[in-house]
């Protein structure tokens, strides 16, 4: 089990355990050019991670996701779509973003 340091509100510093860790969650996932578009999916299925995104955004839980939308899917699967959402951002991987204008762009 992996352990992160982190801080909370009053500037002391814990540990939380993370289970299932971030990198296992990510080897969910894979971008293959031949398929959708080269477009991050979920790993063995054709379902582009954005998708489910967009669902989690629009307020469907994960559970009805994997239930009733994407009954090939798990709640892990879906946990690695955020994963590899948070990943991106973290590290400036952010092409899923082109379509909205810049903070420079924007009045």
């Amino acid at each position: 089990m992996e352990r992160r340091r982190l801080t909370n509100g009053r500037g002391t510093r814990g540990h939380i355990a993370i289970e299932p860790t971030e990198r296992r969650l990510l080897r969910r996932i894979w971008i293959d050019p031949e398929r959708c578009g080269g477009r991050p999916c979920i790993r063995g299925h054709r379902l582009p991670v954005e998708l489910v995104l967009e669902l989690l955004a629009s307020g469907i839980s994960p559970e009805k996701i994997c239930s009733d939308w994407y009954p090939s899917i798990t709640p892990t699967d879906v946990l690695a779509c955020l994963a590899f959402a948070t990943h991106c951002v973290r590290h400036g991987d952010r092409w899923f973003l082109k379509e909205f204008p810049t903070a420079a762009g924007r009045h």
